[in-house]
């Protein structure tokens, strides 16, 4: 037996070795032939970028003088005789050589970094025992990517080179983006030259940003394809919760869609219900809420979700909040921006094109308002830092501006309205209406953002709010954490702990939907600041719709709406006047309901629709305030799926009834039970 064992241990580590040798022969020979592969696709490179080059700088040849001959010659820079569409697409030839040469480019920037990875893999298994190589004992590294790479690299090249680099991509940036610019310039109409703008500004951003990978970004770029050719190809057949992907495309919100969407056309049939109500205007006001709605506001809302993808996903309420789906990757985010951009291209050509003044310029003007909202919205919520622990808590200036612009979208809705709706544009009354608005937005999102946040906190059970413990989530929600403490749900001293994935300990769902945080909450939070101020801006706003610029009495009826507001929070649930055994909202309720009814008599308005509008706006901010503090968390999480169950509901119970009414109770009950 030990004969056996010990025999044969010579043969097998010969065998071994021997297998080993060859084995690295292979190998060696399987990467000498992907090295002669990449050097052959170099030379291939070399020669169609030449090409490529030579006929792009060819075609600007003829385009030059073309546009000289025909758009220089008369004093106002007009092309004569030109169709302004050929104008408008020339530059998209050049322009496509030169997408398709930096693509080549930085394929061959991957490939050049591929080569270095080759030849260190050959140099290390040449050098092996039983294997000969020859040649390059005096560089570093025997491999020509890296002698190259010494020259004439933009980072750690030879400095002449550099510069000679830098003046080539400088000067066919110019040449490229200056005819580009001079087609767009001289594209008419106006309409027409936008499009041509939009689109050329987007390629000519999105050559740079490949020109730059090329040329400085190169490490960068080749750690992106290593880590995403390293990625599972497995996760495509992984399940996918929440919504499907194409519906996200077609509508990104459509909750927001259904009770935004109301905006604009009630704040037009406000402002035009004491001139006269057009049914044909009232057509092109829905149309214009269609194209400001559906599609660019929710081109918004995607870029949105997008940059809060990471936030949103840590809701526990991310499916019903309808939001970017969670396990889009990257040709997913690609496909939304596409859309989002023909969302906007679509908008920008419906405005000009079929609306005429003065739809146009209102359209145009609300869509600039809300890219300039948007900027500063993201640049706000991006430059706050995430926090953690006791910083959740405070109210710093920067998280306070951003819960001061989350109504502006309100109010850009209701300035569009409001100005369609007179003749002549009532700067006036549009601007009261949209600061009414920014309080009554913000005054709605804060209530729901804080509603919401119950899906941020963790409790023991229903006795142990406020909370000492907050999801990962609320880490990048920052200024959801001010709210959350307002309405109790955030303990005022202590550390706060957070838990990664908290467990429920004894609480429930149905518990966490069915809690109404608001209802006892009459302090000075945010929301019930906002909701005084929009209160007293309600009031002058009904005041200026129904008798115009009469100063004392909107001034005097301000301050009225400002004090009904306060007395509502008086004597709510909560409030220092609330009397005991009452509905939490029985008396402000009532509060609402008089104060609308001294609106009327305060003014001395007769007509049935100044009758209307003076107490419309100050009915809407306060029964909205009044329903948002007794809601729960389903309340919050709207969606068209409660709308058709609860009309579902509501049918059925109307036919129970009417089988009630025509068949009698035992006739009925049969038919039912047999049905």
């Amino acid at each position: 037996m030990d004969d056996i064992k010990v025999r044969p241990r010579p043969r097998v580590i010969a065998e071994s070795s021997e297998d080993r040798r060859e084995d690295r022969n292979e190998y060696l020979r399987t990467l000498d032939a992907d090295y002669l592969a990449l050097r052959a696709d170099h030379q291939n490179y070399i020669t169609l970028t030449g090409a490529l080059f030579s006929l792009a700088v060819a075609l600007f040849g003829p385009l030059g003088y073309w546009l000289a001959s025909n758009c220089f010659q008369s004093p106002a820079l007009q092309c004569n005789g030109v169709p302004p569409e050929l104008l408008a697409v020339v530059p998209i030839g050049p322009l496509g050589i030169i997408g398709f040469f930096t693509v080549l480019s930085n394929t061959n920037l991957i490939r050049s970094y591929y080569m270095r990875m080759v030849e260190a893999e050959l140099q290390r298994v040449a050098r092996a025992p039983g294997v000969s190589f020859r040649g390059g004992e005096q560089m570093r590294l025997p491999s020509l990517a890296h002698v190259t790479e010494a020259v004439v690299s933009q980072r750690r090249g030879v400095l002449r080179y550099r510069l000679l680099n830098l003046l080539s991509v400088t000067s066919l940036g110019v040449l490229f983006a200056g005819s580009t610019a001079l087609c767009v310039l001289f594209t008419r109409p106006i309409d027409l030259q936008i499009l041509a703008a939009a689109f050329y500004a987007f390629v000519i951003v999105m050559l740079a940003l490949v020109i730059r990978d090329d040329t400085r970004g190169g490490l960068a770029m080749w750690r992106m394809a290593t880590r995403l050719s390293s990625m599972p190809t497995d996760t495509v057949a992984a399940v996918r919760p929440g919504r499907p992907f194409w519906s996200y495309l077609l509508l990104p919100r459509p909750g927001d869609l259904i009770y935004k969407g109301t905006i604009i056309p009630i704040a037009w049939l406000l402002s035009a219900a004491v001139v006269g109500i057009s049914a044909a205007q009232f057509c092109v006001v829905v149309a214009v809420t269609a194209v400001f709605e559906f599609l660019f506001y929710q081109a918004r809302y995607t870029l949105n979700d997008l940059r809060g993808l990471g936030a949103d996903a840590g809701y526990s309420t991310f499916k019903e909040r309808n939001r970017f789906p969670a396990w889009a990757g990257r040709h997913e985010i690609r496909v939304a921006l596409a859309v989002t951009m023909l969302r906007i291209i679509a908008a920008l050509w419906i405005t000009i094109r079929v609306f005429p003044d003065p739809y146009r310029l209102a359209l145009l003007a609300g869509m600039g308002a809300v890219v300039i909202e948007a900027t500063l919205y993201e640049w706000l919520r991006t430059t706050i830092s995430p926090r953690v622990g006791r910083d959740l808590r405070d109210l710093t200036a920067g998280r306070a501006a951003i819960l001061a612009l989350v109504g502006a979208g309100y109010a850009i809705r209701t300035a569009i309205g409001l100005v369609l709706g007179r003749v002549a544009p009532d700067w006036i009354l549009a601007g009261f209406g949209a600061a009414m608005m920014v309080a009554f937005g913000g005054m709605f999102v804060t209530m729901t953002w804080t509603v919401d946040g119950i899906s941020q906190v963790v409790a023991g059970s229903a006795t142990e709010f406020p909370s000492r413990r907050y999801k990962a989530a609320l880490d990048q929600e920052t200024h959801i954490g001010p709210l959350l403490r307002q309405a109790r749900l955030l303990s005022a001293d202590g550390p706060l702990e957070r838990v990664d994935r908290p467990s429920t300990s004894g609480t429930s769902d149905a518990w966490r939907d069915d809690v109404q945080p608001l209802r006892s909450v009459s302090s000075a939070t945010w929301w019930n600041l906002a909701f005084v101020v929009a209160a007293a801006l309600a009031a002058m706003t009904g005041v200026l719709l129904a008798v115009g610029e009469q100063w004392q009495i909107v001034l005097l009826l301000a301050a009225m709406g400002g004090a009904v507001a306060l007395l509502v929070l008086a004597t709510h649930q909560g409030g220092a006047a609330h009397l005991p055994r009452t509905p939490a909202t029985a008396v402000p309720v009532l509060i609402v309901v008089v104060a609308c009814a001294v609106l009327i008599l305060a003014t001395g308005v007769r007509g049935v629709a100044e009758s209307v509008v003076v107490w419309a706006p100050f009915a809407l901010v306060g029964l909205v305030y009044l329903l948002f503090r007794v809601t729960t968390r389903r309340l919050v999480l709207f969606d068209p799926g409660l709308v058709t169950a609860a009309a579902r509901r509501a049918l059925s119970a109307a036919l129970r009834r009417a089988m009630l009414a025509v068949l009698g109770k035992e006739a009925a009950d049969r038919l039912r039970a047999r049905g």
